[in-house]
């Protein structure tokens, strides 16, 4: 099981609430947190670290409670994320899986898992996201994020650049929802039922494209 360096704890950070939800077929828009300089900010065409496969995990730390109707901005040191042993990593579907394990290392039923739906034209990375609890409820997240190297501000000369990834936005699809997810030019496209926050956009209809405003 890949692990990463222990005794170093996820930075996350929650620093600004979410835009309130916009017109039909619009996506809400949050701004990155104010500590990553954009100028420094060079956002990775793919969604991996030295071609592995980011952990699921990190993923979770993005996501805001289901009970949330506007997300906040959330960004995770990725290089510095330690499962400590928490988690064993699989495929579930052909989708990058980080099951939660008790302390005698069985697991609970607990997982996470993703799927990278693909790239906006602005670098922002489409993530179609299942969050299982250890209950019969796998609930669905859109999940829009960032991931950049960014150089940080220092009192210390020499520190490395840091691997962010920060949430732009979120989108709750439902529980168990089958929709189809792409990205298509500047836009989302779910196809199928529209459950969640969108079962009122769709206003009857079988799918619906949204966009970052």
């Amino acid at each position: 099981m890949n692990t990463y360096p222990r005794n170093l704890l996820i930075v996350l950070t929650a620093l600004l609430a979410g835009m309130a939800l916009g017109t039909l077929a619009g996506m809400r828009l949050a701004t990155m947190p104010a500590n990553i300089p954009a100028s420094a900010a060079m956002p990775q065409l793919e969604f991996a670290i030295d071609g592995k496969a980011i952990h699921p995990a990190i993923v979770q730390a993005l996501l805001c409670s289901l009970a949330t109707t506007a997300p906040f901005t959330r960004a995770v040191d990725v290089a510095a994320f330690d499962d400590s042993d928490a988690y064993e990593l699989g495929t579930e579907s052909g989708r990058p899986t980080a099951f939660r394990l008790d302390l005698q290392h069985v697991r609970t039923g607990e997982f996470i898992a993703y799927t990278h739906v693909g790239i906006l034209p602005d670098g922002v990375h489409v993530l179609d996201v299942s969050e299982c609890g250890g209950g019969s409820g796998v609930f669905r997240s859109l999940l829009l994020v960032r991931l950049e190297d960014v150089v940080q501000r220092s009192l210390i000369e020499g520190h490395p650049s840091t691997l962010i990834l920060s949430s732009v936005d979120q989108i709750g699809l439902g529980d168990r929802n089958d929709a189809g997810v792409s990205v298509e030019g500047d836009g989302v496209v779910v196809q199928g039922r529209l459950d969640g926050e969108l079962a009122a956009r769709g206003a009857g209809k079988d799918h619906v494209v949204l966009k970052l405003r």
